[in-house]
């Protein structure tokens, strides 16, 4: 075994190699190992340094316990070495010992798709993918909490969907994501990007939401098989996870 759990001490080294790999600074990686501490959430390798990590977030489909794989990163001078693939072969080893059902993940481009599929991940979950203008119409629209979200969405989900807590939740609101209740419906917007990174209810909400928001329009998200959107790995023998829908991707 070539990796370990991540010290409680080594916030730093982990907090300097998000940001060589992802450019977010401390204020916002601190605000996720706050919630999700490194030494039960990150997996690390050392090569003279802290040279590779990866880590998960809970996340639950159909009553399956599974871990959402996040923030992988390889420093680049250790690029081609292998490490990922080590790195993620025993993370999944870890979690299935702890009881998890499934590791799932979203490949940050389309080329990496490949790349997971060599380490046993299918292609499991999709979207619907659209652009849309802002359009002047009445809209019921409520701010709410990260944990009242957690409840709403659940009522609008009748599909195999994926589950997050509230920690989770609470983690994208930190990145800069707003939860709003809707007249029918809800929807989580990132801001920093003005993308409705989920919409349940109608379609036609999402321009009214632009208007209100003063964007003068979108991308969308919302359920739908058009668009492969994450990658499931089942880490019990001979168990298969069907198409679902995964919602936020934590990208």
């Amino acid at each position: 075994m070539i990796s370990r759990w991540a010290d409680p001490d080594s916030l730093s080294a982990l907090q300097a190699l998000w940001r060589r790999v992802f450019g977010d600074g401390p204020e916002l990686t601190g605000a996720f190992w706050d919630r999700f501490p490194p030494e039960k959430h990150t997996r690390v390798i050392d090569r003279n340094g802290l040279a590779a990590m990866a880590s998960w977030i809970p996340v639950t489909l159909e009553r399956q316990p599974g871990a959402y794989v996040y923030a992988v990163a390889t420093a680049p001078e250790q690029r081609g070495r292998g490490l990922c693939r080590a790195l993620m072969g025993e993370l999944e080893d870890a979690l299935a010992a702890l009881g998890f059902a499934f590791t799932a993940l979203c490949p940050a481009e389309p080329s990496l798709y490949d790349f997971y599929a060599g380490l046993g991940y299918e292609t499991a979950f999709y979207r619907r993918v659209w652009q849309v203008t802002a359009e002047q119409r009445e809209i019921a629209l409520t701010q709410i909490s990260p944990e009242a979200y957690c409840l709403l969405r659940e009522s609008f989900l009748y599909f195999p969907h994926c589950t997050w807590n509230e920690n989770a939740l609470a983690w994208l609101q930190a990145a800069g994501t707003r939860f709003y209740r809707l007249s029918d419906g809800c929807a989580a917007v990132s801001l920093e990007s003005l993308r409705i990174a989920e919409l349940l209810g109608p379609a036609e909400n999402a321009a009214a939401l632009c208007h209100c928001l003063g964007a003068s329009g979108a991308e969308v998200s919302a359920p739908g098989m058009e668009t492969p959107r994450g990658m499931v790995k089942s880490l019990r023998f001979g168990q298969k996870t069907p198409p679902a829908y995964l919602g936020f991707a934590f990208d």
